[in-house]
């Protein structure tokens, strides 16, 4: 004899079905609401808690970003020191002293001010590599060479024409025939190039970046939009499976005791 279930049986199978997909459904959007409600309110909060100026230095997450520590090749010697550039940011020996510089011109002391040629003007530092004035190239732009005159007492630069900055170190001037001695880029040592590329890329993901790239999915790459359109499907089961087991249980109770 074949056994056929009974609507009761069935009812109850369908929702035990309805219980464990609820449960999944409960499990998966749980855990990717709370990654989405705890990086927003670290975000809407995020320059009080300092989060915009702190960087990630966990090796495996700037691995993930492709973060490598590439070492710059050279630099313009001082003195006592050197000035490099990585990627725009400009480096006083270790010390970070201009972001989104563009290409490094060239650098060089007269007296006690150090002479930092960068793509928006020229970076006018002290000898502790304290910013004194950013000094906006002539009007011709950016120069071809930068150096001093031939007795080395002011600097000057060409670009397109020569110029040399006024005495009070604020302003340009044609410097008429003056010649220029450039100066050139050298071969970094070896040590303090190893020790840029690390100290660099520890200083290029801000924890702002971090969790806002979590928040929007970017995190995880191409699998990200993914995440995001499961995080939706798991909310619409959620809603449907808990109002179908309502409905289910409604009409099982009426069925039950009228």
């Amino acid at each position: 004899m074949i056994k056929v279930p009974t609507p009761c049986k069935v009812a109850n199978g369908t929702l035990q079905i309805l219980a464990a997909l609820h449960r999944w459904a409960g499990a998966v959007s749980l855990l990717l609401l709370l990654l989405l409600a705890i990086s927003g309110v670290l975000l809407n909060h995020a320059v009080a808690l300092g989060l915009d100026k702190r960087y990630v230095a966990a090796g495996w997450l700037l691995e993930w970003y492709g973060i490598e520590a590439v070492a710059p090749q050279a630099g313009f010697r001082l003195d006592d020191g050197w000035v490099s550039e990585i990627d725009g940011r400009v480096y006083l020996d270790r010390q970070p002293i201009a972001d989104d510089a563009g290409e490094l011109i060239g650098a060089l002391r007269i007296g006690e001010v150090i002479a930092v040629a960068i793509h928006p003007g020229l970076l006018l530092l002290d000898v502790n590599g304290e910013r004194i004035d950013l000094v906006p190239w002539p009007e011709i732009g950016p120069p071809v060479a930068v150096g001093t005159n031939e007795a080395g007492e002011s600097l000057a630069l060409y670009a397109g024409a020569a110029y040399r900055l006024t005495g009070d170190l604020l302003a340009w001037e044609a410097a008429g025939r003056v010649v220029i001695k450039p100066v050139t880029a050298e071969l970094l040592d070896r040590d303090l190039a190893g020790r840029l590329a690390e100290i660099h890329r520890a200083q290029v993901l801000t924890w702002e970046r971090a969790l806002l790239e979590l928040h929007a999915g970017r995190l995880f790459g191409r699998a990200g939009p993914w995440l995001a359109d499961l995080a939706a499907l798991a909310i619409l089961l959620l809603a449907a499976s808990g109002l179908w087991s309502w409905q289910a249980r409604r009409k099982r109770q009426r069925e039950l005791f009228g």
